[in-house]
Formats: structure tokens, sequence, C-alpha cells
């Protein structure tokens, strides 16, 4: 006979031959049939609902259905300030920072959603994380 043990959160800890396990105080034991699909599973997990051993297989996980960018062309980025209307603030902005910063603003290709540089303009204007995913968003799709 096949035995099993469950956690506390009902969920399957150990499985059990009586013909080559001391079966514990507490296990429940297992059907033919219960016995058999544990055999043939791979996915998900078994475990004890009032007293029956059911298998659960969870939903896949759900991706975001529209990630935010990472990364979006300084065309785009700078349509998205200007359709904002924060375009006249992050060049103001940028026209106060050091050289260096006007540079990569002036020259970049791409602008990156973890870069410095858009954290400190973020910091600046003031805006949220929100915000500025919103303003990738709305980059990417121009």
């Amino acid at each position: 006979m096949r035995y099993a043990t469950f956690k506390e959160d009902g969920r399957l800890k150990a499985r059990y031959d009586d013909a080559f396990n001391v079966i514990p105080d507490g296990a429940i034991p297992l059907s033919p049939e219960i016995v058999e699909l544990m055999a043939q599973t791979t996915e998900g997990y078994w475990e004890l609902i009032n007293g029956v051993v059911t298998h659960t297989v969870p939903p896949p996980p759900q991706l975001p259905i529209n990630p935010v960018p990472t990364s979006i062309s300084m065309r785009q980025a700078r349509l998205a300030l200007l359709q904002s209307g924060l375009l006249g603030q992050v060049d103001a902005s940028i026209a106060a920072m050091p050289e260096a910063s006007r540079i990569e603003w002036a020259f970049a290709a791409t602008v990156e959603r973890s870069h410095q540089l858009v954290a400190a303009l973020a910091a600046d204007l003031p805006l949220t994380s929100q915000q500025l995913d919103d303003l990738f968003t709305l980059g990417a799709s121009l």
C-alpha cells in the first residue's frame, strides 16, 4: 500500500510504500488510481484539500500586456515629452546640467529608462516612476 504525508499548507510532503518504508503517523493512504496519476504527472503539485488528495496545476504567470520599454529613440523621447508638455522643462533642466550631460542628451541615439541622466531629469522635474513609465510607453508608440 502507498501513503503520503502533507505539510501544514496542504501540499505533499512525502510518499511512502509500506513494502519499503515505515509509515509515519498521520500518513494518508493513497488509492491505486492516485498512485498511478502521481507517477504520470510532471506539472503542478499534489495537495490535501478537505481530506481529498488533489492535483493542482497553477495557471501560468501572466506577463504584462504592454511591458514598459527599457529604451526608446531620442526622437520618440522628444516627441513624448512634447506631447506631454514637458519638452521645455527638460530642455531647461538639461541646459543647467554639466557639459557631459548636455552632450549626452544632444547626441544620444537612444534614451535608456535606467540611465542616470533619466533619473536626474525625473528628480529635477519632478516625475514619479509611473510618469516615467508612461512617457516611455508613449514614446514607444510614436
